[in-house]
């Protein structure tokens, strides 16, 4: 499984690859070049911290970027992080684009779960 992860925060970045290290796993901290990275690679999951939603209000307008941006083949499920304590309408999440929301600190067992479940649909 090919795993793109948008996070504003290094460690949790860190923390996530070695988490799942059995996956190929990319982590930018640019929202920029996570835009660039789905124009160049096929991507089964693509997650992004919430932050990047609630701070700069983009969250949308970041889903549309990479919507319009995606390899050629690729159809990932874009799941939303959410910080623990972060406020926000999960409803707006939802119908903004992503399929899930995942709140922090990460079960990587659910997210195991959700890449077993990926797999087998090939």
């Amino acid at each position: 499984m090919r795993i793109l992860y948008i996070e504003h925060d290094r460690l949790s970045g860190l923390a996530f690859k070695i988490n799942l290290s059995d996956h190929d796993i990319h982590v930018t901290h640019d929202r920029e070049m996570g835009v660039k990275l789905t124009h160049l690679c096929h991507y089964d999951f693509i997650l992004i911290n919430c932050q990047f939603c609630i701070l700069e209000l983009k969250g949308a307008h970041l889903l549309a970027e990479i919507k319009k941006s995606l390899f050629v083949t690729s159809n990932p499920m874009f799941i939303a992080i959410a910080d623990e304590a972060a406020e926000f309408n999960p409803e707006n999440v939802l119908q903004s684009g992503f399929q899930k929301i995942i709140r922090k600190p990460i079960v990587f067992a659910e997210l195991r779960e959700l890449t077993e479940t990926k797999k087998k649909s090939y």
